[in-house]
This record gives C-alpha cells, structure tokens and sequence, in this order.
C-alpha cells in the first residue's frame, strides 16, 4: 500500500525528470518556455504541502533517523548535484545576460538593459539571449523539485523508523 508520502515523492520525482528535459532542452530551443512556467504551479503544490507537513509536525528531519543513511541516498545525492548544477547554471547565464536581455520590436533585435535599448543585435546574439534566460528560470525549478523530493524521502524513512 502506498502512503501520502510515497505518493507525493513519486510525483515530485516524476516532475523532476520533467523539468530536467524541458530545462536540457534550453540549450537548443526555447519552445518549451510555457511549459516551464506550468511547472511551477505543481512544484508550488508540493511544497506548500511539505511545509504543512513541517509546520504540523514542528521538524523537518526525525531525530530517530539515521542522518547517516540520509546522507547517502539517492535522493541527497539528486539534492547535491541540483545544487550545484543550478549555482554554475546561475553564474554561466549571468555571463550571457551580462549587458542585459534581447527584444524584438518592430523587425529589429534590440539588446534591452532595464527597458531601455542599448543597441541593435543580429539575430542569433538576440536567440542565445532568449535560451540564457529560459535555462535561468527554468534551472531554479529543478532544485525546489530536489527539495520536495529529499523532504518526502525523510518522510518515508521516518515512517519505516516508526514501523519498526
């Protein structure tokens, strides 16, 4: 039988490989950028539960669970790895959107920086601005989903602590 928990880690999971392939498909292509947003809607879900959940309870992690057996799963490595990807995903398109974003007005591709036009850009620079930009917004996402999915794992271990 399958408990809450196991069903929200299952689903956040399931979202997470989601939005790890809508976000790997921001190096190529930005078709996909309302998808991105959609998925913060779901994320946003499980994350207000996860905090119900913590606010219920008045913990996060059990003090019964072996932190030892946290520390290598799965789940933490997932958490670790997303942390990391989504710090050098933050620093690398900062770079690329360090003279601000690209804007298409009127035929012409504008560099835009706060709203204002800097100057005129070809049309390959403007699509490079357009897929930093998605791949920032949309990496942020797979990092809260990394989160949602380690809280409900320590979920589950504290229930197997319990049965025991």
């Amino acid at each position: 039988m399958m408990g809450k928990d196991s069903r929200y880690h299952l689903t956040a999971v399931l979202f997470f490989i989601f939005a790890a392939c809508v976000h790997v498909m921001g190096y190529f292509t930005n078709y996909f950028y309302v998808i991105g947003w959609i998925l913060w809607l779901p994320a946003l879900i499980l994350s207000v539960i996860a905090v119900i959940r913590i606010a219920k309870d008045k913990y996060i992690i059990h003090r019964h669970i072996n932190k030892k057996k946290i520390y290598v799963s799965t789940q933490f490595i997932v958490l670790v790895v997303s942390f990391v990807y989504v710090i050098f995903n933050i620093i690398y398109n900062c770079y690329i959107l360090r003279n601000g974003g690209g804007e298409y007005r009127d035929g012409i591709y504008w560099l835009i920086n706060l709203g204002e036009r800097i100057r005129e850009i070809s049309a390959e620079e403007y699509g490079r601005l357009l897929l930093a930009e998605y791949r920032m917004f949309t990496g942020h996402i797979l990092f809260l989903y990394a989160l949602i999915i380690m809280f409900f794992k320590g979920r589950m271990m504290e229930n197997e602590t319990d049965m025991k």
